[in-house]
C-alpha cells in the first residue's frame, strides 16, 4: 500500500527485476534523491520564500539571500546525486562482467541503465541552454564581475540565478516531476500570502512586522513587489477554475468553494496593491482564456463566474474608509478599480452576463453565437495598434495633438516608465557593438551607468530621481539589452516564447480529451494551462516592470515544472510510470 502510494507521487518504482543487486539499488536511490531535491527546492522557494519576511526595510535583499541559500542547499544535494550515479556506473559495469550469466547487452543489463529513457529534447531545451550560454559570455567579458556573477547588491538578480533558472528547467522536465507537489504548495503560499494581505489592510501590522508602514500592506511589501510575484502564481489558481470539474459530490462541492475563496483573495489583494502592469497582465489572460473557450458557452460561464468574484472583491475592498490602511497607486485603472460605483457597476454587469449564459446553456445550446475570444483579441490588437500610432506621432509633434501624458512619451509616462525607458535605450546606443551582442554582464545596469561614461546622463538621473539607484529600465526587454546584450535577450524569450506555444497546444490537446471517455484529470490540464498563462502573465507585466528576486525565483518553479507537465517526458516502463 505505502509502495503504491510512493510510485504514484514519485513515479519511480522499486523492482528488483529492473533495479538488479547494489547498482541498481544506488541508480534507484540517484532517482529518488533527484525526485526529493526538487520537491525540497519548491517547498523552500515556492512555499517558504513567498512568506518570509524580517522587516520591510531589508524585504528585497532578505528574500533574495533567502532564495541564494535554498538554491546552493539544493544544487550540493544535486552533487550527491551526481556522486551516486558515478558509482553506480562504475559498480554496475563491474557486475555486468563478473555475471558469466548475463545473456543481455551492457545497456540492457539492468546493473548500468535500469532506467533507460529517451529525452524528450524540444526547441525550449535549445533556448534555454543558447540562454545559459549567453549569460556566461556576458558574465566573463563584464567589467563588473563581482556584481554580474550574483547581481546589483540588496538585489541579486545576475548570472547565477540565470544558471538556476536554466538548469531547473532542464532538470526538473527531463526527471518528469509529479506537478501535484508544486501545485500544493504555490497554491497554499499564494494564498496565505493573500489572506495575510486582507488582514493587514483592514486591521494594520498584525504580524507585527518590523519598520512596517501604511504604504507597504501585503506581506511581500510594496505594489512592485507583490505584484511581480502575483502575476508568477496566481494564474494556476484561475486555470483550475476554468478547467474545474462539474459535480453534486462533496469533494467537488469543496474544491470550487475553495478556488472561489483563492480567487477572491487575490483579486482582493490585487486591487489593493493596485500596480497598472499587473492589470495589463489579467487582462492578457482574459484575452488567452476568451481564446481557450472557443465557442464553448460553459467556458464562457466560467470566466465570466471569475469576472464576477474579481468585482465583488473589489467592490468589497472600495467600502473601506478612506484613510485606513490600505494602499494603492494613484494611477486611472486603480482609482477605478478603486471606485465603488464602478466596481459596483462591473459587477452588475458581470452576473447579468453570467445570468444570460447560464440561460442559454438551460436551452440546450452546445455553441455560443460567435467566437468572443477572437472578437476581443481582434479588437484589443487594432485598439493597441492605433494607440502606439497615435503615441508616435503625437510624441513626434512634441504634444501638439493631444496634450495628455498617456499619449505622449514624456519622461512622466507611464509613472516615470518613459525616463527610465529612455536611459536604457541612451545606455544601450552608447555601447560598442560586442557590448551590444552579449551586453555589459547580467545586472549591471546601475554600475554601467554610473561607470563613468556616460556622466551626463548619469547627472541627468540623479536629478531626476533625487539621488535613488535607478537599477533598471523598468521595462525588462531594455533592460535585458543593456544587461546580456541582443544574444541574451532573444535567447530569454525564445525560450518563454517557446514555453508559451508549447503550452497553449498542450492545453488546448487536455481539454479536448476531458469528457472523451479518456482518463484525463482536469487537474492536469489545469496546471498546464496555468503554468502557461503565468508566464504569459509574467512577459506583460515585466514590459512595464523589471525583474526581482521574488517573481524570478517563482519563475524557476513555474517553468520548470509547466515544462515537465507539457512535456510529459515520464515513461510507462523501465521502473516509471
Amino acid at each position: 500500500m505505502i509502495q503504491e502510494k510512493i510510485e504514484k507521487i514519485t513515479g519511480i518504482r522499486y523492482d528488483r527485476k529492473i533495479y538488479r543487486g547494489f547498482s541498481g539499488a544506488l541508480w534507484f536511490a540517484a532517482g529518488a534523491l533527484s525526485h526529493i531535491t526538487s520537491w525540497l527546492y519548491v517547498v523552500l522557494t515556492a512555499g517558504a520564500l513567498p512568506l518570509y519576511v524580517k522587516e520591510y526595510a531589508l524585504l528585497g535583499t532578505e528574500k533574495a539571500r533567502f532564495w541564494m541559500n535554498a538554491y546552493k542547499l539544493c544544487g550540493k544535494l544535486f552533487l550527491i546525486v551526481a556522486a551516486i550515479v558515478f558509482i553506480a556506473f562504475v559498480s554496475g559495469v563491474i557486475a555486468y562482467y563478473d555475471d558469466e550469466d548475463e545473456e543481455r547487452s551492457l545497456a540492457e543489463s539492468g546493473y548500468v541503465f535500469p532506467m533507460k529513457k529517451t529525452l524528450n529534447i524540444t526547441v525550449f531545451h535549445v533556448w534555454i541552454l543558447f540562454f545559459m550560454l549567453g549569460a556566461v559570455i556576458s558574465y566573463l567579458f563584464s567589467e563588473q564581475r563581482e556584481i554580474a556573477l550574483c547581481g546589483e547588491r540588496g538585489w541579486y538578480c545576475g548570472m547565477q540565478q540565470y544558471i538556476v533558472i536554466g538548469l531547473c528547467a532542464l532538470v526538473i522536465s527531463f526527471l518528469g516531476c509529479s506537478k501535484y507537489i508544486c501545485m500544493a504548495v504555490v497554491l497554499l503560499s499564494s494564498f496565505s500570502v493573500c489572506a495575510s494581505g486582507i488582514l493587514m489592510d483592514i486591521f494594520g501590522n498584525v504580524f507585527r512586522i518590523a519598520d512596517w508602514s501604511e504604504g507597504k500592506v501585503s506581506t511581500l511589501g510594496n505594489a512592485n513587489w507583490f505584484c511581480g510575484y502575483f502575476v508568477m502564481v496566481f494564474f494556476l489558481g484561475t486555470a483550475l477554475y476554468f478547467f474545474r470539474k462539474r459535480g453534486s459530490s462533496l469533494k467537488d462541492k469543496t474544491v470550487n468553494i475553495l478556488l472561489v475563496i483563492y480567487l477572491a483573495a487575490g483579486s482582493w489583494m490585487l486591487v489593493s496593491q493596485g500596480s497598472s502592469s499587473g492589470y495589463a497582465a489579467v487582462y492578457a489572460v482574459f484575452v488567452a482564456m476568451l481564446l481557450m473557450a472557443g465557442r464553448d458557452p460553459e467556458k464562457h460561464l466560467r470566466i465570466a463566474g471569475m469576472s464576477v468574484i474579481c468585482f465583488a472583491s473589489a467592490f468589497l475592498f472600495s467600502l473601506i474608509p478612506e484613510g485606513s490602511s490600505v494602499s494603492n497607486a494613484n494611477d486611472m485603472i486603480s482609482r477605478l478599480m478603486t471606485n465603488s460605483i464602478f466596481t459596483f457597476s462591473m459587477l452588475v454587469i458581470s452576473v447579468t452576463i453570467m445570468v444570460l449564459i447560464r440561460r442559454r446553456i438551460r436551452s440546450g445550446a452546445v455553441n455560443t453565437y460567435y467566437s468572443y475570444g477572437k472578437i476581443v483579441a481582434l479588437s484589443s490588437g487594432t485598439g493597441l495598434l492605433l494607440y502606439l500610432m497615435l503615441l508616435s506621432v503625437n510624441t513626434m509633434s512634441g504634444g501638439n495633438i493631444i496634450g495628455n501624458s498617456v499619449f505622449y512619451f514624456s519622461p512622466g509616462w507611464g509613472s516615470y516608465r518613459g525616463e527610465t525607458i529612455s536611459v536604457g535605450f541612451r545606455l544601450f546606443e552608447g555601447m560598442n557593438a560586442f557590448e551590444k551582442l552579449f551586453g555589459k554582464g547580467p545586472d549591471t545596469f546601475y554600475s554601467f551607468l554610473t561607470g563613468g561614461r556616460f556622466p551626463v546622463l548619469y547627472q541627468e538621473v540623479n536629478s531626476f530621481f533625487g539621488g535613488a539607484r535607478l537599477t533598471n529600465a523598468h521595462c525588462e526587454p531594455v533592460t535585458l539589452l543593456v544587461n546580456i546584450g541582443i544574444f541574451g535577450t532573444l535567447c530569454f524569450y525564445g525560450m518563454l516564447i517557446s514555453f508559451l506555444i508549447m503550452g497553449f497546444k498542450k492545453a488546448a490537446a487536455e481539454d479536448g480529451r476531458i469528457g472523451s471517455g479518456e482518463n484525463v484529470p482536469w487537474c492536469d490540464a489545469g496546471f498546464v494551462l496555468g503554468s502557461t498563462l503565468c508566464i504569459l502573465a509574467y512577459m506583460v507585466n515585466n514590459l512595464f516592470s523589471f525583474q526581482t528576486p521574488m517573481n524570478l525565483s517563482q519563475l524557476s518553479v513555474i517553468l520548470a515544472f509547466g515544462a515537465s507537465a507539457v512535456l510529459n517526458t515520464g515513461v510507462k516502463n523501465n521502473g516509471r510510470t
